[in-house]
């Protein structure tokens, strides 16, 4: 931040974005660019850079909303820092909790492609995991993991289905419970 601007100043510019004034949350922007720059490559990888520089920019922007400018004990650019770091850990928590493993997966890659006993093999488990499948979760559930399976995000399955970001990342840890408990079962 420059170290020129005061409080006083920080105040003032959040009271011109509540009002509407895009020029003072450009500034404000400006001035905490270093933290947020820093939260993004701190947290993110290169490939999700830019859709969590957009979210990044939105935490701040409810964090400007939401400062309490009454208050004396804690400046803006700490509460905003804070603010930050929990979104980011909420972020990530979502992200670690959306990822479903298989053992088939593992297997895929060393199998040969011209061995017909090994596409033979990989067609009988691609049948049984289907099977598992349909067996094991609900046709919300079997929507879901199809739709991740596809390689959409949460975020993506959530707003193509008119739900939460939170049941779809509460769905795949169903989905993902509910598979390894049917793959293991399989295997007993």
């Amino acid at each position: 931040m420059n170290n020129r601007k005061t409080q006083a100043d920080i105040i003032s510019l959040i009271r011109k974005v509540r009002v509407g004034d895009e020029l003072a949350f450009s500034e404000l922007l400006r001035l905490y660019d270093p933290l947020l720059s820093s939260t993004v490559s701190r947290y993110g990888t290169p490939a999700e850079a830019e859709d969590l520089a957009q979210d990044v920019r939105l935490v701040f922007y409810n964090a400007v909303m939401k400062y309490d400018l009454e208050q004396t004990e804690v400046e803006f650019g700490f509460f905003a820092k804070i603010c930050l770091r929990n979104a980011m850990v909420s972020y990530l928590r979502e992200r670690d909790r959306a990822v479903v493993t298989l053992p088939l997966d593992e297997a895929s890659g060393l199998r040969s492609p011209d061995d017909p006993g090994s596409a033979f093999i990989e067609n009988e488990s691609a049948q049984t995991l289907q099977r598992l499948i349909d067996e094991s979760l609900s046709e919300y559930e079997r929507r879901v993991w199809q739709l991740h399976f596809e390689g959409n995000t949460p975020k993506s399955i959530a707003a193509r289905l008119g739900r939460d970001t939170k049941s779809i990342c509460n769905a795949l840890c169903r989905i993902r419970a509910k598979l390894k408990a049917a793959v293991s079962g399989q295997n007993n």
